[in-house]
């Protein structure tokens, strides 16, 4: 009897043993990209709920968004080591991450995505924490904030966790009100249709027209889209699988492109969709596709060469009209609120410009004045569309300091996001919500555009300037520039300085590792005069640097206005 009890205990010791004793470590995870999408799709890969120690990342072919890129890894526990590999000629890159305690491989895979590419580590406005199951649509498996969406834990239960506020599945959110309670099912409306992705098809590296550029035409052959410029084939692709990143990439050079020979039906209208993001414009499109109206009559129309103006502005009213109808991003209710931070030292222009800034096509803006120099004029002194978006209006002695000024302005607004304006500059009707939908699908921190079209008072001419390509950019213009409001805060605000006030905010983003992105110039217009200004340079240098005409005045093109076409869609 004492032996076998004996027996039993020794058994029992050894089991012990063996659970507690040292274990092999998780496997490796080996994973190979070709194009940023295919991170957040790794979601349904069976692998991303294992657990791995290691991550091994190869992403070919990849394009570098500056030559400077270093990137950086996302958030992680533990991590001892991490190795990359930048090879910016042949467009490779890889990276090697080991961790003390093993992940997920989707929590690895998440944060490696912030190695090649830029990502926000901040949402920028709203307080939801959000979950992506994997069976939930591609477009919604990356955070508007930044990034790729967060899973929910593998033996989470099914209607209940607390991590969570809302979990995105295949065609319903699921909202936790109460985590011991059921989930609060809301079903996605389904009209106008979602055909594009703003984190996979955007305007990155617009093209511009110029000796280079070359023209291009789209056909279906069989079950292949070839994009082809003469006899030479661009792109050769599947006609049934969404256009990739990488394959928008191809079509840097592109300005131009004939779609007539796609024809109609879903397949050309998915196609035609995420062609059109990219910004070479779309001309002579059959009829029947199921776009939105504007989006259809502006890929209907011929196209004319008319200048470099027209040219971007028929682009960006394109992609504008893309994203605005056929992406999730911009169909919700809930689009956050932008407060225009404006510090006037000239009270004859401030009638002006804010009414150029209450007729903003954005739905919710706030208009924060400084009266810098001069008594605030009655509120009821302004028109009734201006009346109706006027937020705080605050006053300044003449010898206010003007970063001073700004984060006076900055801690009055409500908005989600700060857009600074100056008042002697032209702003068109969606100057802001350019400026949003540029911030939503660069994944940058702050978005501004560079100074393609500068206006001199003097002579009411206007320079046109070959500054319209996007892309991350160390700067953009201080009186066009946006910014979410918290992060501002965490970049420590505006520099109590009287001059170079944005280039200190520049500064300060980059420091912390966030990045500045450019989108495309019509709808801004800077004016240079005699009345002084705080970047002190000559018009000499704006016409001998960039410039390609000289136009009379200010065209409605350069406002980012075109005229409606002659014809139906």
């Amino acid at each position: 009897m004492a032996r076998t009890v004996l027996r039993r205990a020794r058994g029992t010791v050894r089991k012990l043993a063996g659970r507690l004793g040292p274990k092999e470590n998780p496997p490796t995870l080996v994973v190979s990209f070709t194009t940023p999408e295919e991170f957040a799709a790794f979601i349904a890969d069976p692998r991303a709920r294992r657990t791995y120690a290691v991550l091994e990342v190869k992403v070919d072919p990849w394009f570098a968004i500056r030559p400077d890129w270093a990137g950086r890894v996302g958030p992680l526990p533990g991590i001892r080591t991490c190795r990359t590999d930048f090879d910016h000629d042949g467009k490779r890159a890889s990276a090697r991450i080991e961790l003390a305690t093993a992940e997920s491989g989707y929590e690895l895979v998440r944060a490696a995505f912030g190695v090649f590419y830029p990502v926000r580590r901040t949402t920028g406005f709203g307080g939801q924490r959000i979950a992506v199951l994997p069976d939930a649509p591609a477009d919604l498996r990356w955070h508007l904030g930044g990034g790729m969406r967060p899973t929910p834990p593998h033996k989470a239960p099914k209607q209940r966790f607390t991590e969570f506020d809302v979990r995105l599945a295949a065609t319903e959110d699921q909202v936790i009100r109460d985590p011991g309670g059921p989930a609060i099912v809301v079903t996605r409306p389904a009209a106008p249709p979602v055909l594009v992705d703003p984190k996979v098809h955007r305007p990155l590296e617009r093209p511009q027209p110029s000796a280079t550029s070359r023209s291009a035409t789209a056909a279906f052959r069989g079950e292949r889209l070839i994009i082809s410029s003469g006899k030479h084939v661009i792109l050769d692709r599947p006609a049934a699988t969404p256009v990739t990143a990488t394959d928008l990439r191809r079509l840097t050079g592109v300005t131009d492109m004939d779609v007539s020979a796609l024809g109609s039906g879903h397949l050309a209208t998915h196609r035609v969709a995420e062609l059109a993001t990219y910004g070479a414009v779309l001309h002579d499109a059959a009829g029947g596709l199921e776009l939105d109206p504007t989006l259809a009559r502006l890929v209907q129309e011929p196209f004319l060469a008319d200048g470099l103006l027209n040219h971007m502005n028929r682009s960006l009213a394109q992609v504008r009209s893309v994203m605005r109808g056929h992406a999730r991003a911009f169909r919700t209710d809930d689009l956050p609120s932008i407060s225009v931070i404006l510090s006037c030292q000239r009270g004859t222009l401030l009638e002006r410009i804010l009414e150029q800034m209450a007729a903003q096509d954005h739905p919710r803006v706030e208009i924060v004045v400084g009266c810098h120099g001069f008594p605030a004029p009655p509120r009821e002194s302004f028109s009734p569309a201006v009346q109706a978006r006027l937020g705080p209006v605050l006053e300044f002695g003449p010898d206010a300091i003007f970063g001073d000024v700004l984060a006076s302005l900055s801690a009055a607004a409500s908005g989600d996001f700060l857009s600074k304006v100056d008042d002697d500059d032209f702003y068109g009707p969606s100057h802001l919500g350019d400026l949003y939908t540029a911030w939503v699908y660069s994944e940058a921190q702050l978005v501004g555009k560079k100074l393609a079209l500068v206006h001199f008072d003097a002579t009411d001419t206007l320079a046109v300037r070959s500054l319209f390509l996007e892309g991350y950019r160390w700067q953009v213009a201080g009186g066009a520039s946006m910014i979410a409001k918290a992060d501002l805060a965490a970049l420590g605000g505006w520099r109590s300085q009287v001059r170079a006030v944005d280039r200190g905010l520049y500064t300060r983003l980059e420091d912390a590792g966030g990045v500045n992105y450019a989108c495309s110039g019509p709808g801004y217009v800077h004016t240079r005069h005699a009345q002084g200004h705080t970047w002190t340079v000559s018009d000499r240098y704006f016409l001998e640097n960039h410039t390609t005409e000289v136009l009379d005045g200010i065209p409605p093109a350069a406002l980012g206005i075109r005229p409606a076409p002659d014809f139906p869609a």
